[in-house]
């Protein structure tokens, strides 16, 4: 997990690097507030980049930018036929890191990357074709995912983290006091390098879900989900129905541990 987060940070780098490459006939609209985003279409849209203003960089005759009140942006193609294409690009800076933005919708075909982002309460909900990528410090409360291709967050520092996820590939790292998950049909959630004090984790479907929780885990898998335990709760409840099963992978990881160290001993 750690040469894929790696390899992911390098990702943003680069895409930030290029990204004034990536727009075109720029456009510099300033905004007071962002509380709310909103990408649809086939759009990219990234966020972050230190700045001292708050402002939205895009090509208008691709991309349509529209304000509403309370800090809500919303992001799409000018029209219904770039989808058909490979996507416009807008760009969005913030002069505190996003520090208000509260909820983020990735819709229909849009990705999203975005860097550097400390969200002091942050929702995201993604329903798209494309990928979402979001680094930082944040605390992340609630995370739906109905369908996507990749969807990667780290790190969250979190109270309370709230995640569903019907369909696609999930990567969380980070921490949180309480977790609650549930993984469903589709979903790939790879939670491993989430420290949990207190999880609630169900897998239903062909759901495949990794956990690392440290004082309680509260399980349950039916049909041919899979919960993966990375390391030994204080608590285990542990309910599952067959063929579905709860992976202890730290009693294997303990094993060899202590193996080892009957060998150093020796």
């Amino acid at each position: 997990m750690v040469i894929r987060v790696a390899f992911r940070l390098l990702l943003i780098v680069a895409s930030f690097t290029f990204a004034a490459e990536l727009v075109g006939a720029e456009t510099f609209v300033p905004y007071e507030e962002a509380t709310q985003l909103i990408c649809r279409g086939n759009i990219n849209v990234i966020l972050g980049g230190d700045s001292h203003l708050n402002v939205i960089e895009f090509d208008p005759a691709l991309v349509k930018v529209t304000q509403l009140p309370g800090g809500i942006i919303d992001i799409s193609p000018t029209s219904r036929f770039l989808r058909t294409l490979n996507g416009a690009t807008a760009v969005i800076r913030s002069n505190n890191r996003f520090k208000s933005l509260g909820q983020i919708s990735v819709l229909e075909e849009s990705s999203l990357i975005a860097k550097d982002i400390e969200s002091m309460s942050l929702a995201v909900d993604v329903k798209t074709e494309g990928d979402v990528m979001v680094e930082g410090v944040m605390n992340l409360n609630h995370l739906h995912v109905s369908k996507s291709r990749d969807v990667e967050i780290y790190w969250v520092d979190s109270h309370n983290l709230d995640v569903n996820v019907e369909q696609g590939n999930v990567v969380l790292a980070g921490r949180a006091a309480f977790l609650s998950m549930k993984g469903k049909e589709g979903a790939d959630i790879d939670a491993s390098g989430l420290i949990a004090k207190r999880s609630w984790v169900s897998g239903l479907g062909d759901a495949m879900i990794s956990v690392f929780p440290t004082r309680e885990l509260y399980a349950y898998t039916k049909d041919n989900a899979i919960i993966d335990v990375k390391e030994r709760p204080e608590v285990y409840a542990p309910l599952n129905q067959m063929p579905s099963s709860i992976v202890l992978n730290y009693v294997e990881m303990e094993r060899r541990a202590s193996a080892r160290t009957e060998v150093n001993i020796g």
